[in-house]
């Protein structure tokens, strides 16, 4: 027996499969489905391994928060704001590892880019207050 799963981005649905199990990473622990599971609703990790069971076998995505819906048991629905399949549970790790990385340089950048700005606009309208 298996049941539907739907995983929503922003860019349009990531992933329309069947499924026998999957594994989402909760915001207080993994969430484990199996077809029958009662209605649900949950938040996600904000990255975390995703890994569904289908026909003996087993896929893993490096999944970036969003929720979890489970729909009269024959339909999860995942809305995230992005999805990437991996070939293994440790290169959905390494994946969601190198787009912390990226995300902690970006803001370093964005933080040192707010300060110049703010410099810029201050040194601007000293000459206003004269």
């Amino acid at each position: 027996m298996s049941f539907g799963l739907l995983a929503l981005t922003p860019r349009g649905t990531g992933l329309e499969t069947q499924v026998d199990a999957l594994y989402a990473p909760g915001k207080n622990g993994i969430l484990g489905i199996l077809p029958g599971h009662t209605n649900y609703v949950a938040s996600l990790k904000e990255a975390g391994v995703l890994k569904t069971i289908s026909n003996g076998v087993i896929r893993y995505y490096a999944l970036f928060g969003g929720s979890i819906e489970v729909r009269k048991g024959d339909l999860v629905v995942i809305l995230t704001q992005d999805l990437l399949e991996a070939g293994s549970e440790e290169a959905a790790k390494s994946l969601l590892s190198k787009a912390r990385n990226y995300a902690s340089t970006m803001e370093i950048k964005v933080d040192a880019a707010k300060g110049e700005i703010g410099k810029e606009l201050t040194d601007e309208h000293k000459g206003d207050n004269d």
